[in-house]
């Protein structure tokens, strides 16, 4: 478990990765979005998505303490899934490489939930 310092220093990433996980839309639009698009910001096939992950990720990785090594463990695994997607222009994610998002998030939140 997170002790309170360490948890309390957390929760904005923690409330981002839950914003992200959650409130991001994961079906995958039948055209290109263009901004201006119903949900635009909410899709999580946009490279913008993947960026506030990673984002996220690598701002939690700094509040986490040396022993909690799952966390840490989960917070690499996301980075690495991360960059390892081709985010040529043009080249739409998919339906796979969201669901592999989400199951990762899932484990992610779920471990920093237990130390709220």
């Amino acid at each position: 478990m997170l002790n309170n310092e360490a948890s309390e220093g957390i929760e904005w990433e923690l409330d981002m990765l839950k914003k992200l996980r959650f409130e991001h839309r994961d079906d995958l639009p039948e055209k290109q979005l263009m901004p201006g698009d119903p949900d635009y910001d909410k899709y999580k096939c946009r490279t913008v998505w993947w960026q506030n992950v990673l984002r996220a990720v690598e701002l939690l990785d700094g509040h986490i303490p040396p022993g909690r090594t799952d966390i840490l463990a989960e917070i690499e695994d996301i980075k690495a899934y991360v960059a390892s997607i081709d985010y040529t222009y043009g080249k739409p994610r998919t339906k796979e490489e969201i669901d592999g998002a989400n199951e990762r998030l899932d484990k992610l939140v779920g471990l920093l939930s237990k130390g709220q």
